[in-house]
């Protein structure tokens, strides 16, 4: 099995637990067991807010659209990252040097 694959198998193998303030926790590792540190993720919303683009595909004037935010944090040297929870559905992506992209959706909020 190559690396490019591990990541994939490693982050939905993450240990991913909710402790009592209501934070997500997520630990990497490599195949060997060891952390991995300066792994990106990357929480995105599943739902984005409408947004009205009614002038030829921009807002009208005095319109304000609201974007959906994505939040990104790295693991630190023990291959642990944490993020808040959040009450609506999200996708989380892990990104490591060498390693394919690996996703994981959360949707109970």
């Amino acid at each position: 099995m190559n690396r490019l694959v591990k990541l994939q198998i490693l982050a939905f193998l993450v240990m991913a637990s909710v402790n009592v303030s209501h934070a997500l926790t997520f630990t990497v590792t490599n195949e060997a067991g060891e952390p991995l540190p300066q792994v990106m993720f990357s929480r995105y919303p599943l739902e984005a807010p409408p947004a009205d683009l009614a002038d030829n595909g921009y807002a009208p004037n005095g319109v304000t659209n609201q974007a959906a935010t994505s939040l990104t944090r790295f693991t630190n040297a023990q291959g642990v990252v944490t993020f808040d929870d959040m009450d609506s559905p999200v996708k989380y992506r892990a990104r490591a040097q060498g390693y394919v992209d690996a996703y994981l959706t959360e949707t109970n909020g």
